[in-house]
Parts: C-alpha cells; structure tokens; sequence
C-alpha cells in the first residue's frame, strides 16, 4: 500500500503508520465522546435536562479535529 502512495502522501505519514500518536488518542477520545453519549448521558441528567448536550459536545469536538486537519494539510501543502 505504501509504495502506491506518492512522495508527498508518504511524507504526512507518522513513521509509515497512517496516524500520529495524539491522532490516536483524539479518535479514541471520540469514542469515549459516543459512549457517554450513548450510555452515561440520560442516566446522569435523565431524558428532560439537557437534551442537547451530547450534540453540543459532538459538534465541538469534531469542530477541533476539523480544524485541525485544516491546519496540517495547509502546513504540508506549504512545505
């Protein structure tokens, strides 16, 4: 699979795995993120309080990691 990718792809990759460390760790976090969602939330506040805060947190979460990946491929496609 390595050897399809061009030079440039091979140069965003983190000693030939696909994500970095804190990549990691933010995809995990996303699922800890869905699992309170899903599982924690209504036992904690039940069906009426805050109904929309597993979106609030979702939206802003995955608001970060855009950017993020905004900001990165910027810096590469400027390098």
């Amino acid at each position: 699979v390595l050897a399809s990718l061009s030079d440039r792809a091979k140069q965003t990759l983190h000693h030939g795995r696909l994500l970095a460390a804190h990549e990691r760790l933010f995809v995990a976090g996303l699922l800890i993120l869905e699992a309170y969602a899903a599982l924690v939330h209504h036992q904690m506040f039940g069906e009426e309080a805050l109904p929309f805060l597993p979106l609030l947190l979702r939206s802003v979460y995955c608001a970060l990691g855009v950017s993020y990946v905004w900001l990165r491929q910027a810096a590469v496609q400027l390098a």
